[in-house]
């Protein structure tokens, strides 16, 4: 059976790009599509260096899988930012599998447990479990969320097709890439 190793990526407040396993590159995005008119030929070039360090972190990991939110927005300045991210990454991974997983509440999840609060985001760049008390780096926090809903729907699909899901997928967090079954998740295995 082959497992799978999940690189978490969440689109960060303080960094453009923040992984489940610590790290992050590039300034806040935000800052550039706000403008009225967004200098458009930077934030390609400024995309695609991003993109390659993410396509590192990959490469010097154990991972096997970049998960990404599949975020939208309701202007079409950030829709385009986002399709350029997601297209960018997708091209630089060439054979590297990637999977796009719901945005909804991943800034809000705590990884640990699972609980969604809004109060479990104090501030803008850290979270705090309101529940078990959990504290980490809220990009960080959000990066591990989104690989494990890219777990708990990549295991959802073996389960519908009566394969064995368990023992197969693996969460990569922290900067010593520790990897974490999802089974040990609890919340995660609820959502299987």
């Amino acid at each position: 059976m082959k497992k799978e190793y999940i690189l978490g990526i969440d689109l960060g407040v303080n960094n453009a790009f923040v992984s489940s396993t610590y790290k992050g590159c590039g300034d806040s995005f935000r800052y550039m599509i706000k403008e009225k008119d967004p200098d458009w030929t930077y934030i390609e070039h400024w995309v695609k260096r991003c993109a390659g360090y993410v396509i590192g972190w990959f490469k010097g990991s154990k991972a096997t899988i970049i998960a990404l939110e599949n975020l939208s927005f309701d202007t079409m300045t950030y829709e385009k930012f986002m399709e350029l991210v997601q297209e960018e990454i997708l091209v630089k991974a060439g054979n590297i599998k990637t999977h796009l997983v719901d945005c909804q509440y991943t800034s809000r999840i705590c990884w640990v447990c699972g609980y969604e609060d809004v109060r479990n985001r104090p501030s803008q760049d850290s979270f705090h479990c309101y529940k078990c008390g959990f504290s980490e780096n809220a990009d960080v926090n959000a990066a591990k969320v989104i690989a494990i809903k890219c777990a708990i729907d990549l295991a959802k699909k073996f389960k519908e097709q009566g394969q064995n899901w368990m023992n197969r997928f693996f969460i990569l967090e922290s900067n010593r890439n520790n990897k974490i079954l999802v089974e040990k998740i609890e919340w995660a295995c609820d959502a299987i």
